[in-house]
C-alpha cells in the first residue's frame, strides 16, 4: 500500500478544481451567454430604447409604483449608460425618475 500525502494530493486537486470551473464557464446556456435583442439609454432627459434582431417581441414601457421608468423586453434587454437592472432576470431595466423625461424614442427593427 502506498500512502500519497496530502501535499501530492493539492497538487493534483488544485488543477482538476480550476478546470471543472472553466468548463462550467463555457458550458452554461446560449441564452444566458447570448446578447440581448433591445437596449435602453438615458442621456439628462432622453431615454432611447432600441430593439433588434429578427423575432417579433413585445418590449413594454411602464411606470413603476416609484415613478420610475421601466422598460422590458421578454427576449432580454441590456441596461446601457444611464438606465440600470430592474429585477433578478435580464428582461428589464430601469431608467430612472420617468417625470423628467423630455424625450422618449424607440427605434424598433425590422422584423420581416
Amino acid at each position: 500500500m502506498r500512502i500519497v500525502s496530502t501535499n501530492t494530493l493539492k497538487r493534483a486537486a488544485v488543477p482538476s478544481l480550476a478546470a471543472g470551473l472553466l468548463l462550467a464557464a463555457f458550458a452554461a446556456p446560449a441564452a444566458a451567454q447570448a446578447p440581448s435583442d433591445s437596449t435602453a439609454t438615458r442621456v439628462d432627459n432622453a431615454v432611447t430604447v432600441s430593439v433588434r434582431g429578427a423575432t417579433p417581441n413585445p418590449v413594454k414601457l411602464r411606470v413603476d409604483s416609484g415613478g420610475n421608468l421601466i422598460v422590458e423586453d421578454s427576449s432580454g434587454i441590456t441596461a446601457g449608460p444611464g438606465c440600470t437592472r430592474s429585477g433578478t432576470g435580464n428582461t428589464a431595466v430601469n431608467c430612472g425618475p420617468s417625470s423628467t423625461v423630455t424625450r422618449l424614442t424607440v427605434a424598433l427593427a425590422d422584423a420581416t
